[in-house]
């Protein structure tokens, strides 16, 4: 191999490791542990798609238990899911598409939620003598019930277009 490909080799390699790293520190921010996004990154940029335990780990540089716990983190979240070749016992990991799709509306659909206990402190606090916060808390729950309304619209038009788009 020419000095030339390698080099374009490794780059292709440290851009998939920087997605990688900005996926973690995406995840983190959001609340989520680092290697959590490691994995999902990791599994997102992988070639082939399906990736098996030790690879995940050795392609990471990760331990087997952060790997063990982030891959049983994603399994539940649904958005990764594995399978088993015929004949191998080895669990092969790969990002569920359907199962990420549905995880991404509970997402989003966890605002009707949220607004509703800003609702329900609003209605606890009663009519206190902090009328500023009461105001401002009630403005939460306006913004809150408008965004729940458009994203509930957003879901629906998606579905519908995907629909159209696969008749």
């Amino acid at each position: 191999m020419s000095k030339k490909a390698n080099i374009k080799e490794n780059k292709l390699c440290l851009g998939k490791q920087e997605m990688i790293e900005r996926m973690a520190y995406f995840t983190e921010r959001r609340g989520g542990t680092p290697m959590n996004g490691r994995v999902f990154g990791y599994l997102l940029v992988a070639n082939p798609p399906l990736q098996d335990f030790y690879s995940i780990c050795k392609n990471l540089d990760a331990s087997k238990g952060a790997v063990s716990n982030a891959l049983k983190e994603l399994i539940n979240f649904g958005i990764v899911s594995f399978e088993r070749k015929e004949g191998e016992r080895k669990r092969y990991f790969y990002i569920d598409p359907e199962g990420w799709m549905e995880t991404a509306k509970v997402e989003v659909r966890s605002v009707t939620t949220f607004k509703q206990l800003i609702d329900d402190i609003i209605k606890i606090r009663g009519n206190d003598e902090f009328k500023e916060f009461r105001a401002q808390l009630e403005q939460f729950s306006d913004f809150y019930s408008v965004m729940s309304e458009r994203l509930e619209t957003f879901i629906t038009d998606w579905e519908e277009e995907q629909k159209s788009k696969s008749a």
